[in-house]
């Protein structure tokens, strides 16, 4: 609970800054040095910062800074521009009172692109100072940058951040590789290298995710433990492997240092809820989650399962009225999903439908198969569903069936608790409850 606490009006967004280069692709660079500025805000207590994913949502639209201010739910917007040009970089920045749109405070500066650490840490110190004299903001200092002396490794670092917010992570991972082969010592990297094979978007096996993030993980811990981003690796890489009191430990070591580390109060909010059943604790993190990223895809349909779940379907329309822009097929599905709790199934599986055509290439069809199965509709849960799982299996009455496919999945991938579940679950459908309970305790 003392992780969770209401931030008032010190509150903030850093806007992307605008790529004033001649080159388009130094977008990353741009990106790069804003989220860079916002990540030291990040670290200061009694700061609410927003995070990436929905500051940066405002890209190129033609949308004021009140209205900007109002949507995130902040007092202050911070914004700039970078123009990289040679050895040379040129940035500019200015916080402004959102309400007012007055600036409170503007500086550009010039320098070698050796010196961009140094430039992020003086705009950093002069917010940090600029909200003492406007909001009392009571901080000792700014927070510094985590540098490296090799500007190619913080260059590929950066582009390999750029490419991971777009989720494209193939591309992530390469980059990530390429700054620790220029620099073995860069903490950053190490890190998030770390987390994004852990993501579940390379089509590897949960084995091979851990198997490969670990020497990243444990090197990010031993260069950098004051990290955030390296307790975030440590978490998830715990989490992954079941140890769930080791992943909260690290992940609230990770909000110690980042109070506004996004990512991390939905992390910990699925081990809460999924593993100790500590709902209400869980639910105060997914709240927290979509304060600090209210335009978070992932955090937002969390935030609305949760809302549904606990009754409350007037709050959890009000978040689908945003799935409805940012991710419409989502927003279709938790819509239709809200009518098969209570038994409306032909409801449920009518907008399940049209949540497969709004958005075929998000859709989960796993649930709908799941839905006709329960209906009696065999041949229609093995249509949306090739592929059958042994959960499907066994609802269809194929026991036998769904045993062998539960210990296949467990051979190719013994580390993952749900195959376990999966094995459990079949065995014990077929009627073998001796066999299953192993794998179910």
């Amino acid at each position: 609970e003392a992780l969770i606490e209401s931030f008032g009006q010190n509150s903030l967004a850093v806007l992307p800054f605008v790529n004033m280069s001649d080159d388009a692709e130094n977008e990353y660079f741009s990106d790069g040095v804003a989220e860079e500025v916002l990540n030291l805000l990040a670290k200061i207590p009694d700061l609410r910062v927003i995070s990436r994913s929905s500051s940066f949502s405002y890209r190129g639209k033609d949308i004021d800074i009140p209205s900007i201010a109002e949507q995130l739910n902040v007092a202050l917007v911070l914004e700039g521009s970078v123009r990289r040009y040679g050895n040379q970089v040129r940035i500019t920045a200015q916080l402004i009172e959102a309400h007012s749109d007055m600036h409170l405070w503007s500086e550009t500066y010039e320098r070698e692109l050796e010196d961009v650490f140094a430039i992020q840490d003086e705009i950093s110190a002069a917010i940090v100072e600029s909200l003492r004299n406007t909001i009392n903001l009571d901080v000792d200092e700014a927070p510094r940058t985590t540098a490296t002396a090799n500007k190619d490794a913080h260059d590929a670092y950066l582009r390999g951040q750029y490419l991971l917010a777009q989720r494209e992570v193939e591309g992530a991972v390469r980059e990530f590789e390429k700054a620790i082969s220029l620099d073995p010592d860069y903490a950053l990297p190490h890190a998030q290298l770390a987390i994004a094979l852990q993501l579940g978007y390379l089509g590897i096996t949960l084995s091979e995710q851990v198997a490969r993030a670990t020497p990243h993980a444990e090197k990010a811990m031993a260069l950098d433990p004051s990290m955030a981003e390296a307790h975030a690796a440590a978490g998830v890489f715990s989490w992954n492997r079941d140890e769930d009191q080791e992943a909260l430990r690290h992940f609230e070591n990770a909000i110690r240092i980042n109070p506004n580390y996004a990512d991390v109060y939905t992390w910990m909010a699925q081990i809460l809820d999924w593993s100790m059943g500590r709902y209400s604790a869980a639910f105060a993190m997914r709240e927290k989650a979509v304060q600090l990223d209210p335009l978070s895809m992932p955090a937002l349909v969390n935030y609305v399962v949760a809302l549904t779940a606990r009754g409350r379907l007037a709050e959890a329309d009000r978040e689908l009225e945003k799935l409805d822009t940012l991710a419409p097929g989502y927003s279709v599905q938790l819509r239709a999903e809200r009518s098969l709790p209570i038994g409306n199934w032909a409801d449920g599986v009518l907008g399940l439908l049209d949540a497969m055509r709004t958005s075929p290439e998000s859709f989960g069809s796993d649930s709908l198969a799941y839905y006709f199965a329960l209906m009696g509709l065999e041949t229609e849960a093995l249509a949306v569903e090739e592929n059958a799982g042994p959960e499907l299996l066994s609802l269809l009455g194929r026991s036998q069936q769904a045993v062998a496919a539960a210990q296949a999945n467990l051979r190719e991938d013994p580390l993952d608790q749900w195959n376990h579940a999966a094995a459990g679950l079949a065995l014990a459908g077929a009627g073998d409850y001796e066999g299953a309970r192993p794998y179910l305790e």
